[in-house]
């Protein structure tokens, strides 16, 4: 009978702390759960900022390279002037004698 007890009463010291290490694993469990969920949402949100970052440099690269088309070319002996009209300005006087001369029935002339 004493073996019997003395069994009963470790089987029930092993529930006690089965029951404890459970809880104390859910907890972990639990507090793992929401560091994932918060790390989950700061990757998202740098990947957010580093995508709207992209978007901006690539605003300002255009920017950028529409002023140097505008301006004249730097080269290491200095600033060289482009002679004639740029190219923008080429292409609207082209457009405009393109559409007067087909207006008047007159072909275009080649480039």
């Amino acid at each position: 009978n004493e073996t019997k007890r003395a069994l009963n009463a470790q089987k029930e010291s092993n529930q006690k702390e089965l029951t404890k290490l459970r809880a104390e694993s859910g907890e972990q469990i639990r507090k793992l759960s929401r560091k994932i969920q918060r790390l989950e949402s700061e990757y998202l949100q740098i990947i957010q900022d580093h995508k709207a970052k992209k978007e901006e440099a690539a605003k300002y690269k255009s920017e950028l390279n529409a002023i140097r088309l505008r301006s004249p070319s730097v080269t290491a002996s200095g600033p060289t002037v482009k002679t004639g009209p740029s190219p923008l300005v080429q292409s609207k006087e082209n457009s405009e004698n393109t559409s007067v001369q087909l207006e008047s029935g007159a072909r275009p002339p080649r480039p």
